[in-house]
């Protein structure tokens, strides 16, 4: 069967995507997602998926290593493999960053104002909301009052432009079920005849003709299009660029993600918390409290502006990813910085009480305690290889659409900026199909 559009991941993009395409019932639309499909009610998804709390690698995610940059050492990346991607298996922080996050782009079609109507959009059909103050935890709450000890600003909300200081976190969550495309998006989506969605189907290259797309091919079949949109992900939509031929400068490149450290503490095993409910935003930082887990507090500290950066490529046609990691000192520094200003805050009243001595405080926490925050961004970037409307140089009928073509990292958590470029792209893709 022929369609007029394939969409090559069922994550936080494709989900978008499919469900706006086919708002126009002339549109057939097929959906690849290569791993399962557990519907689009909460009765059929695991446990582990609903569970907004569960953040981290599930069942169901590709199994990427990557090397460290500056470490020289490797560590296991996420990327979510099944219908609603790493929207189904994220930590549900719903942050936008800062509008010159996307102003300092430079590219016209992606001025903050102009993004605002997809950020409202997005936030609505994933149910984005704020913890109340009934909500809080007693450590959480600490934490906040901490912050304000110290003189930070107390930020109402997060999402507001030039917002930084403490305050409780947006998120998509609701009744701690974490709101994924797959229940949102394309549960709404999913009994239009024009939407086909394959699970389990890995597309393994884009097939080409004359210069533009026909199709695509599968393990089994090759299934023709005159359009195919990637939403792949970072890792994987360079990675299907480049078994496709498709080797342009710059895909693959510029692959960035927050360094992310955790500092662990005795705590307190009778004050019970909260994953994730408040968080301390800085100009360059990010901190939040986690949960209080076997009598220890981890507390995260992230760089949300790394200068460091590292690239996808193929060897013997398998992924190889190296993330960069601190390979531009400026990023060690500064996130160093950090880690004095969560030891400060964890010092001060009243989260001081809740608190004991750092379990982390001999080691060295560079190399025994840095990670990244898994926010991949840049392998397909807006103006290298994608044009501002994401159609790929040099190849009609070829586009990119998730966070890959972020040229630069927001100072935010990434799925709802991902949710976002793919609200804004639906409109041109949909226009350009009249």
């Amino acid at each position: 069967m022929r369609y007029d559009t394939i969409i090559v991941g069922a994550g936080s993009a494709g989900g978008v995507l499919a469900a706006r395409l086919t708002e126009d019932p002339a549109v057939s639309v097929l959906l690849i997602e290569a791993g399962p499909d557990f519907g689009g009610t909460i009765d059929g998804q695991p446990a582990e998926v609903l569970d907004a709390a569960d953040a981290g690698p599930t069942s169901y995610d590709w199994g990427h290593e990557a090397r460290l940059g500056a470490l020289e050492t490797s560590s296991p990346v996420f990327a979510g493999r099944l219908v609603g991607g790493s929207s189904a298996t994220n930590n549900v922080m719903a942050l936008r960053g800062q509008p010159d996050d996307y102003d300092s782009w430079g590219l016209p079609a992606w001025q903050y104002a102009g993004l605002e109507p997809a950020f409202e959009r997005a936030e609505q059909m994933v149910n984005v909301r704020r913890y109340s103050s009934d909500e809080i935890s007693p450590v959480q709450q600490a934490f906040l009052e901490a912050c304000t000890a110290m003189g930070r600003p107390e930020v109402d909300d997060h999402n507001l432009p030039g917002a930084t200081g403490a305050g409780v976190m947006p998120v998509n969550e609701v009744d701690g079920i974490r709101q994924s495309t797959a229940l949102t998006y394309l549960a709404q989506a999913r009994q239009r005849p024009n939407l086909t969605v394959k699970a389990d189907t890995v597309a393994e290259v884009v097939l080409l003709a004359n210069g533009r797309v026909a199709g695509i091919r599968t393990a089994a079949e090759e299934i023709e299009s005159d359009r195919v949109i990637l939403c792949a992900g970072t890792y994987g939509s360079p990675a299907i660029l480049l078994r496709s031929g498709i080797n342009n400068a710059g895909v693959g490149a510029n692959l960035h993600d927050h360094p992310l450290l955790r500092l662990r503490f005795e705590a307190d095993g009778e004050a019970a918390t909260q994953p994730r409910q408040t968080l301390l935003t800085t100009d360059d930082l990010q901190i939040f409290p986690s949960g209080i887990e076997n009598g220890e507090l981890t507390v995260l500290v992230a760089l949300l502006t790394p200068r460091s950066r590292g690239s996808v490529a193929l060897s013997n046609g398998e992924l190889e990813i190296d993330n960069g990691l601190l390979c531009e000192p400026d990023d060690r520094s500064s996130l160093l910085a950090g880690v004095d200003l969560a030891r400060e805050l964890v010092a001060t009243k009243p989260l001081a009480s809740h608190v004991g001595a750092e379990l982390t405080a001999d080691a060295d926490l560079v190399a025994e305690c840095l990670n990244v925050y898994q926010h991949p961004v840049g392998t397909c970037a807006l103006g290298s290889v994608v044009d501002e409307a994401g159609n790929v140089f040099g190849v009609d009928g070829l586009s990119v659409v998730d966070a890959s073509i972020m040229p630069t990292i927001p100072r935010a958590n990434t799925n709802l900026p991902t949710l976002m470029l793919a609200e804004h792209l639906a409109e041109h893709l949909a226009v350009s199909r009249r």
